[in-house]
């Protein structure tokens, strides 16, 4: 089981406990949130979500707040630039985005990512929060995005690495190995260094993307993960 389903199990039993110190039925809590009996049982059982003005009603009523581990890292996973990136991809913007298609830099870069945000802050601007709101809920969130799916995102590579390595009494550390301007930008490439041995390397635009690539290409070389002892 991952972490965050561990959470999620944890977060579910705190609102089931919550109820019971609190005498609330499901009934009860469902007419207090203003959500059908049905929704709010299957949402506190971690079957489903709940939209975030009628979350923010429950904890409330229940008085927790132990969502908020869980809810800050899957937000994080939401808005992680490859995964915006990815999004923006499927969606077609790519097809409709003025860019230098020249730039090599650009193949490491996030930049429809970057056009996504940019596109629903124009939207916002145009339209207002409950307009945008519903606008990234259905072309966003609803087709793109799902829990298991993202309790199985790992968006923080260098914490893997530093994991295995503390676990197995190997020395980490993230290198600059070379840098310049690239159309008129700073790359960098920065090192994943094993016992003074570079096992991989990555490229972007600041010290932490490159270092966060080279982190996931040296946990991938090395199969962390992949096997219960961790093979080399």
């Amino acid at each position: 089981m991952s972490e965050l389903a561990r959470e999620r199990e944890a977060l579910s039993r705190a609102c089931v406990k919550a109820m019971r110190a609190k005498g609330l039925s499901f009934k009860r809590l469902a007419d207090e949130i203003g959500v059908s009996s049905f929704i709010t049982a299957a949402a506190l059982l971690g079957q489903m979500a709940l939209p975030k003005e009628v979350a923010a009603k429950a904890a409330k009523a229940l008085g927790i707040t132990e969502a908020e581990g869980f809810l800050t890292e899957m937000r994080s996973k939401m808005v992680n630039r490859q995964q915006l990136n990815e999004i923006a991809l499927r969606m077609g913007l790519k097809k409709i985005t003025l860019y230098n298609k020249s730039d090599s830099s650009l193949k490491v870069s996030q930049i429809f990512g970057n056009t996504l945000e940019a596109l629903v802050g124009a939207i916002y601007l145009d339209k207002g929060y409950k307009k945008t709101s519903k606008w990234v809920a259905e072309r966003i969130i609803l087709p793109h995005m799902y829990m298991e799916d993202l309790e199985l995102l790992e968006i923080n590579h260098k914490n893997k690495l530093y994991g295995w390595a503390n676990k197995n009494g190997k020395a980490l550390e993230f290198e600059t190995i070379h840098e310049h301007i690239e159309n008129g930008r700073r790359l960098f490439t920065i090192a994943a260094v094993v016992d003074g041995q570079a096992v991989a390397e990555g490229r972007a635009f600041n010290k932490k993307d490159a270092s966060q690539i080279a982190a996931q290409i040296a946990v991938e070389k090395l199969g962390i993960g992949k096997d219960p002892e961790d093979a080399e």
